[in-house]
């Protein structure tokens, strides 16, 4: 096993201009040599080689083992969950974002892909011969009982599985599990950090006067005691949240009125309590233990109350900003997002924005703020793609960036990013991909191969998936919800079926991938969210 190299803290670099364009580094049109690697070699970013040198490892002879699980389990062996997924199909479609990321060398270990999305990847250019994949069946066992150990690919390998040897492994929740399971399969683990410290909003706000970052006024409940400083907020809007182990959260409004503090609190009781009757967690845990029936609050985590960010003047942007932070405090930018959110809180996807075109004002508020965040997550250990989400409220000419949380893990922005530069650089460049959005959708159907994704993804005969397609917006499927496993015969049997999807589109500007979007909801081949 590797050294831990990840050194003692020094202080982050000043702001510094967006990286730019992977599209600069393009010299040629042969789009063969592309697909088998010659120019995406050059990309800036990789969720395998970019973690690996943030670490201060250099690339050398040995590949890069992948496993971007947002399914972990308890962090620690013994200990109650934090991993609460209600629903059946759990977080296990996020492992299969890391594909169309790929560089040449890099190994990604995933559950077993739909039929046809892998040949699509290949067929564009996303998925390069020179990278590999290890494909898990998720237990069967996943139907009835939700995420982790029956759908993650590192707890599923055997144990005289021997394509880990000499390698690097990176994962997207570095749990002591999975450093383990790596290290007994020969793959020398590369990180070395609390996921489960940074990733929870209830810490991260506990730590804010520390470190001097700013958060939206709210509290932290862990006694009923707490709650009493709900009378401090008379009138206003609230929020309830709890953190879950794939780093989001359980998410209630809290209006004005009397009784729905209580209420707020019992729906996201309900859901905790929905998660232990679909998933399998560690021995002695139940939903009783983490959340009694008689309690407001949960036994063994922690709520936060959290006032709603319109109290405090015009939003001008729910955004947030994704880097890759460095073994000596430097970070490098990947980009600025806004965040689409339903009208329950819930996370629909997000769309690239630029700071500096709102005002130089927004931009230096917004980087005055990742200055104090990242340098606490790097003095906690942290190195690689991380994230945090924020507000900014005011004035263009006087604006104020309240934190909301911190993803210490590659974002959901993160995957769409690195392949919005792929299918740039094997696009030679063009213009019209530009920007990009990536949303989460719904089709009248279930969505269980890549067939299915692109009669959903189709208009009038055109094939938006189709990168050469006529119209200037391409859409690329980064994972479906529904789960698979091969058979002997190497047909795939479907275990779960799902009609949502996480996917990429890209155009020439962002007006124009949402006009697409609207387009198909209007034709009734989507719907938003999911």
């Amino acid at each position: 096993m590797f050294e831990d190299l990840s050194g003692a803290p020094v202080p982050v670099s000043p702001p510094h201009d967006r990286i730019p364009s992977s599209k600069t580094n393009t010299t040629s049109d042969d789009i063969s040599l592309q697909r088998h690697g010659a120019l995406l070699e050059a990309l800036p970013h990789s969720l395998g080689k970019s973690v690996l040198e943030a670490h201060g490892f250099a690339c050398d002879e040995r590949r890069i083992v992948l496993c971007n699980s947002y399914v972990t389990g308890a962090f620690q062996e013994g200990a109650l969950p934090t991993n609460l997924l209600p629903e059946p199909s759990g977080d296990a479609y996020l492992v299969f974002t890391a594909a169309p990321t790929l560089l040449p060398h890099e190994t990604l270990i995933s559950l077993t892909f739909q039929p046809g999305v892998l040949d699509y990847y290949r067929s564009i250019g996303l998925l390069s011969p020179e990278a590999s994949i290890i494909e898990v069946n998720p237990d069967p066992r996943c139907t009835i009982q939700a995420g982790f150990p029956h759908t993650d690919p590192m707890s599923l390998l055997s144990d005289g599985d021997s394509r880990l040897a000499t390698s690097y492994f990176i994962s997207t929740f570095p749990s002591e599990m999975a450093r383990q399971r790596s290290s007994l399969l020969g793959s020398a683990p590369v990180q070395n950090y609390d996921p489960g410290y940074l990733n929870n909003k209830a810490q991260f706000r506990l730590d804010a006067l520390h470190y001097g970052y700013r958060m939206l006024p709210g509290f932290v409940c862990q006694t009923p005691e707490d709650l009493e400083q709900v009378a401090e907020f008379h009138g206003t809007k609230l929020w309830a949240k709890l953190s879950t182990g794939s780093g989001g959260d359980l998410v209630q409004p809290i209006y004005p009125e009397a009784g729905s503090l209580d209420s707020a609190l019992m729906q996201l009781r309900s859901a905790v309590h929905s998660a232990f009757s679909h998933a399998q967690f560690p021995d002695g845990s139940t939903s009783e233990a983490f959340w009694p029936t008689s309690s407001l609050l949960p036994a063994t985590e922690r709520v936060v109350i959290e006032q709603d960010a319109a109290v405090h003047g015009p939003i001008l942007v729910n955004g947030s900003m994704n880097v890759c932070l460095h073994r000596d405090g430097t970070f490098e930018l990947v980009d600025y997002f806004r965040q689409n959110t339903g009208p329950d809180g819930s996370y629909r996807g997000s769309e690239r924005f630029h700071p500096e075109d709102l005002s130089p004002a927004v931009h230096e508020a917004i980087d005055q703020q990742a200055q104090r965040v990242f340098a606490y997550a790097h003095e906690h250990g942290y190195r690689g793609f991380i994230g945090f989400d924020f507000f900014v409220l005011g004035s263009l000419e006087d604006p104020t960036v309240y934190c909301i949380e911190l993803n210490a893990r590659p974002t959901m922005s993160t995957v769409p990013a690195l392949t919005a530069q792929k299918i740039s650089a094997l696009s030679g460049g063009e213009h019209r991909y530009d920007d990009y959005i990536n949303v989460n959708i719904e089709a009248p159907f279930p969505l269980e191969s890549f067939s299915d994704v692109q009669r959903a993804l189709s208009l009038n005969g055109c094939d938006l998936t189709d990168p050469l397609n006529p119209s200037g917006v391409t859409m690329v499927p980064l994972a479906l919800r529904s789960l698979h496993q091969r058979n002997e015969d190497e047909t795939t049997t479907c275990l779960i079926s799902s009609s949502k999807a996480k996917i990429l589109v890209l155009a020439e500007t962002i007006e124009s991938a949402w006009d697409m979007i609207h387009q198909l909801e209007t034709a009734q081949k989507i719907t938003l969210g999911g």
